[in-house]
């Protein structure tokens, strides 16, 4: 662990976070609203954050299924994709019921 100024601003900005959590960070963070990809790409430097999106469409948190949607970037001038996520909630009667 990082002691001093940087160690400071690395847990304030996720520092140790592997790429997958600090997308989903970020997404959380809007959820349902939408992220334009370049967020991932050109601040944070995840080259790869296509596959890390489709990897945590597959996750379950906290018993919400996750739903990411994404569709052409119109906040921008360039080709890249924006995501949105959004939690669906469980359907707990059908779940009680039997």
């Amino acid at each position: 662990m990082m002691v001093g100024i940087i160690g400071i601003v690395l847990n304030i900005v996720g520092g140790d976070m592997t790429d997958r959590e600090t997308i989903k960070n970020i997404l959380f963070r809007n959820e349902d609203n939408w992220v334009c990809s370049s967020v991932f790409l050109r601040d944070h430097f995840i080259k790869d954050y296509a596959q890390r999106i489709s990897e945590i469409k597959h996750d379950n948190y906290n018993g919400f299924k996750i739903e990411i949607q994404g569709k052409k970037c119109d906040m921008h001038d360039h080709r890249l994709y924006m995501y949105k996520l959004s939690r669906e909630m469980p359907d707990y009667e059908r779940n009680t019921l039997f």
